[in-house]
């Protein structure tokens, strides 16, 4: 067999021949031979290393989000560049499809009930609370997932986990929010749970107005449904849980200690939504 002869590389044809016979010979410019890649500078790489640390730590968090986590940090970056290095790093979340429903219409509502939010400038917390209802997927199965939210704040004030899509998983969250104050909307989706006598009266004796998303129209709850999309996709779906009770106490921490409290928010200035809470109160 004859032998295979190997070619010597372009590194030892640079010290025996010419550089532009060399470069006319392989097509590429005499700069391209001159090149010598150089590493990054220290601060490049410090902060493509902590992008990478931060996307494996929230591995659902955009660009956005990620931007404002790095300025947390200290690094000055912004909205773009993060962008651009998420695209080289191979980071950019891939778009996903919308969630399915998980209510029915039904129940009963006091005459003349309609969607109070369009044309309604929100300005202040308590003035309207946003809820609705989801699963969630489980080891053993599923689970049935209820959140109210204040509008303005973006702060969530009441979670409840429970087996069943019931009325008392919605009350559940409810009287969990009102521990912290009482609003004078609340809104939500036509399903039977929030549209239930129970569900109903317990508003009404508050003096609170009533408002509803159209039916077959869930863009109209779009801030909640946001909400539950976001704990779903940004931690139940990273996690296994055996029973109900660990994830009942999973999702509670993470919507009051991770979402509440160190998650930027990108419709609140990237401010958490207790610390935007804060500075309403405050006057800011």
């Amino acid at each position: 067999m004859k032998a295979l002869k190997v070619l010597p590389s372009r590194a030892s044809h640079k010290g025996s021949y010419p550089l532009r016979l060399l470069s006319r010979v392989l097509g590429v410019p005499r700069s391209t031979l001159y090149y010598r890649p150089q590493d990054p500078p220290p601060e490049e790489a410090a902060l493509r290393g902590r992008l990478r640390a931060l996307a494996e730590a929230w591995p659902r968090y955009g660009y956005r989000r990620l931007t404002a986590l790095l300025r947390g940090e200290g690094f000055q970056v912004g909205e773009k560049r993060v962008r651009s290095l998420m695209r080289e790093e191979g980071l950019l979340l891939p778009r996903k499809g919308p969630s399915p429903r998980t209510t029915s219409p039904g129940g009963l509502l006091p005459e003349g009930v309609k969607n109070l939010l369009p044309g309604l400038e929100v300005t202040r917390p308590h003035q309207v609370w946003v809820a609705d209802l989801s699963y969630v997927v489980l080891g053993e199965g599923v689970a049935y997932l209820a959140v109210v939210m204040d509008l303005h704040t973006r702060k969530v004030l009441g979670v409840a986990l429970g087996p069943r899509l019931s009325q008392g998983l919605a009350l559940a969250a409810l009287e969990m929010a009102l521990r912290e104050g009482c609003p004078e909307v609340h809104h939500s989706d036509r399903g039977v749970q929030y549209t239930s006598r129970a569900y109903v009266e317990r508003l009404l004796g508050l003096g609170v107005r009533l408002s509803y998303a159209g039916t077959g129209r869930p863009w109209e709850n779009g801030h909640a449904e946001r909400l539950i999309r976001t704990i779903k996709e940004e931690w139940v779906a990273l996690r296994e849980y055996r029973t109900l009770a660990e994830a009942r106490a999973s999702v509670k921490a993470f919507v009051l200690e991770v979402y509440d409290r160190r998650r930027p928010h990108s419709a609140r200035g990237c401010l958490t939504p207790a610390a935007f809470s804060e500075s309403r109160w405050k006057g800011g």
